[in-house]
């Protein structure tokens, strides 16, 4: 029985990969292009809910799946 139990509650045990709070879809933030170093400014246009998030950034470019840890809130006026 013990065993039934655990399969039963592995997915409730996983907690939701979420970035910062106000990391959403459309909000304004600079994020980290191809994993670089450099930080280039967009916006989100897609949260898929498991840490990752599609950002169109402000040169026309467009990257999909991009990891809560290389994107930053931006600021009003940054």
């Amino acid at each position: 029985e013990e065993e039934e139990e655990d399969d039963d509650d592995d997915e409730e045990d996983l907690p939701a990969v979420r970035g910062p709070p106000g990391l959403k879809a459309g909000a304004r933030v600079a994020a980290r292009w191809k994993n670089g170093l450099v930080f280039y400014p967009g916006r989100v246009v897609s949260d898929h809910g498991d840490g990752t998030y599609d950002i169109d950034y402000d040169d026309g470019d467009q990257e999909d799946n991009v990891p809560a840890a290389l994107i930053r809130l931006q600021r009003a006026g940054e």
